[in-house]
């Protein structure tokens, strides 16, 4: 009875594992959603794509990281819309950022780097290299800064 019970729990968990793998793990870059492999060609094609992965959470939406050769990572929603963008080495891009936000940081941050920004449903968030955290309305409006 006991042997059968171990059995059954892990045939369970076999099954739960192979459906947890067909959720996530590393796809090919023609994968990811149309508007993801868009922005890739236009903001990054001059860099190599070490990885792109996969995410999907039970009964949540797919979310998708693309990992470039200079330390770049990129995540993106499961309509392919780019949710945030790290710099492991150097600075996000100013091609990616909003003109407002790029602008604003080189205005009153002049030797800070942008390291990373995060677009959420109200705001943008961006982490500089100085330490300081900054808000900003979708639209590019100053909100506030942490230090």
């Amino acid at each position: 009875r006991r042997s059968s019970d171990l059995l059954t729990a892990a045939v369970v968990f076999s099954f739960s594992i192979a459906s947890a793998q067909q959720e996530e793990g590393l796809i090919p870059i023609g994968a990811l959603p149309q508007a993801a492999q868009q922005f890739v060609q236009q903001y990054y094609s001059e860099l190599a794509v070490v990885s792109v992965w996969q995410e999907a959470d039970r009964g949540e939406r797919t979310e998708y990281t693309v990992l470039f050769d200079d330390g770049t990572e990129v995540e993106f929603r499961h309509n392919g819309q780019w949710k945030e963008i790290k710099a492991r080495n150097g600075a996000v891009s100013d091609k990616v950022l909003p003109a407002k936000i790029s602008k604003y940081v080189k205005k009153h941050y002049p030797k800070a780097l942008v390291k990373a920004i995060d677009k959420g449903n109200t705001k943008y968030e961006v982490d500089l290299s100085n330490g300081v955290d900054l808000e900003f309305s979708l639209k590019g409006k100053f909100l506030r800064a942490d230090d």
